[in-house]
């Protein structure tokens, strides 16, 4: 205490403890109780959280390293502001993921206005649909077709997840049959029935059509 009462420093607040001079020749000297590190690139990442007016000057918050890393998973908001960014990012993804609903519904829905008068089976492969708007196309397909109408959900790699529905073939039967032939497990009632198989997806709409036609 009695050295700092003869330096020159730049500080805060009164300072109780061990006391750190910190000195950039020839720009500042100021008393500091943070860890020092001998290069910047062990600070790692900087970000600044915030910058307010304070007794004529500003005050400027900061974090760095992994608390800054984890400050920019979080949101790039003020922490108070922290629940609001929160709610208005949840009612941006419901709104986002309802208009993408309809626009797989109505994608689905102008295969099926699209489908030739007298067609007897239809099968649709995709990668990603909503699976209660590839239900809805189902139902409605199954309207238009005299055999079966179906959707494939997934990819070939992986698998796929389907829905067939048929109001002249019990499915239950051809769901049956057509597990001899591939693997997967599904199950449901005769004019619709659900689940997973693997396989090429030529072979999965052969081997369907000629169950059908048995």
């Amino acid at each position: 205490r009695e050295e700092l009462a003869t330096l020159e420093y730049r500080s805060k607040k009164e300072l109780a403890g061990q006391v750190r001079i910190v000195t950039v020749p020839g720009y500042d000297v100021c008393a500091c109780c943070a860890p020092h590190v001998s290069r910047t690139g062990e600070i790692g990442l900087i970000k600044l959280v915030d910058a307010v007016n304070y007794k004529g000057g500003t005050r400027v918050t900061m974090v760095c390293g992994f608390r800054a890393l984890e400050d920019y998973r979080l949101l790039s908001a003020k922490p108070y502001e922290a629940a609001e960014a929160v709610e208005r990012l949840r009612e941006e993804a419901l709104l986002w993921k309802g208009r993408a609903i309809q626009m797989q519904t109505r994608y689905l829905e102008k295969k099926l206005e699209d489908l030739p008068e007298g067609t007897v089976n239809y099968f649709v492969f995709e990668e990603d649909l909503d699976k209660n708007a590839a239900r809805r196309f189902v139902d409605a397909g199954k309207e238009k077709c005299s055999g079966v109408c179906g959707i494939f959900l997934g990819k070939e790699e992986g698998g796929y997840q389907f829905t067939l529905g048929s109001n002249s073939i019990d499915l239950k039967q051809v769901l049956k049959e057509f597990y001899s032939h591939f693997e997967g497990r599904g199950g449901g009632k005769g004019p619709m029935v659900q689940g997973t198989v693997q396989g090429d997806p030529k072979a999965i709409e052969d081997c369907l059509c000629k169950i059908i036609s048995l």
